[in-house]
C-alpha cells in the first residue's frame, strides 16, 4: 500500500475543499493517507483577526467567489468566515484523537465548525463541544496538553513540514517528494501519483 501526507491548516478553505478528493483517493486507489495539521498562520490571536483587515477586500471577495463556486461544483455547504482563527488547539486536539477516535469524523467535525458554523475553534467552549461530538473527554483532553504528551506527534509533524519546507497548504506528498499544492481534481491527482 502507499502512503501519502495531506499537509493542511483548519482555516484554509482550500484545504477543506479538497477533501473529497483526498478520500477519493483513500477509497478508491487504496491510499493510506496521514492528515497533518499546520498553522499558517501561527501568530494569529485566539479571538481571531478580520478577514477583511488580513486580505484585503478585494482578495476577500475574488476568493469568496471562486470558492463558493468550488463548494458548489462539489456539493459541500461552505460560507467563508468573516475571521481566520488560531488552530493551535484543534491541532492538539488531532495529535490526541488520532488514536481515540476516527481521524476522518474529527477532521470533519473540525472544519464544519470553520466553514460551515463559522466558530471561532481557537475557543475553549468549541473545543468542547467537537470532543463531546466525538466522544472525546474534554477533561482528559485538557490533561493531555498540561502534560504536553502532544509534543511527539506535533514535532513530527513539524519536522515533516520543515524537511519539505512546506509553506504552502493543501499540499499532498508521497514520502519525500511534493506531489501537488493547491487545489486539485481527482482526476489531476490520479495521474500525478501513475
Amino acid at each position: 500500500m502507499r502512503n501519502l501526507s495531506f499537509i493542511f491548516d483548519y482555516i484554509c478553505p482550500y484545504c477543506y475543499l479538497m477533501i473529497p478528493e483526498i478520500r477519493r483517493l483513500e477509497e478508491e486507489q487504496g491510499f493510506d493517507v496521514e492528515w497533518i495539521p499546520m498553522e499558517i498562520h501561527a501568530d494569529t490571536p485566539i479571538e481571531g483577526v478580520s478577514l477583511l483587515e488580513y486580505l484585503g477586500p478585494r482578495k476577500v471577495i475574488k476568493a469568496g467567489k471562486l470558492l463558493d463556486e468550488l463548494a458548489a461544483a462539489k456539493e459541500i455547504p461552505f460560507y467563508l468566515p468573516e475571521k481566520l482563527y488560531n488552530t493551535q488547539l484543534v491541532n492538539r486536539l488531532t495529535a490526541y484523537g488520532r488514536s481515540r477516535v476516527n481521524q476522518g469524523e474529527l477532521i470533519d467535525e473540525v472544519f464544519r465548525r470553520v466553514f460551515v458554523y463559522n466558530e471561532n475553534i481557537s475557543n475553549d467552549e468549541i473545543v468542547y463541544k467537537i470532543s463531546l461530538n466525538l466522544g472525546l473527554s474534554y477533561d482528559d483532553f485538557v490533561e493531555y496538553i498540561k502534560k504536553q504528551s502532544f509534543t511527539g506527534t506535533a514535532s513530527r509533524w513539524e519536522s515533516i513540514v520543515q524537511k519539505q519546507r512546506i509553506n504552502v497548504v493543501p499540499t499532498l506528498l508521497e514520502g519525500s517528494s511534493i506531489i501537488c499544492q493547491g487545489v486539485c481534481s481527482y482526476d489531476e491527482l490520479v495521474k500525478m501519483l501513475k
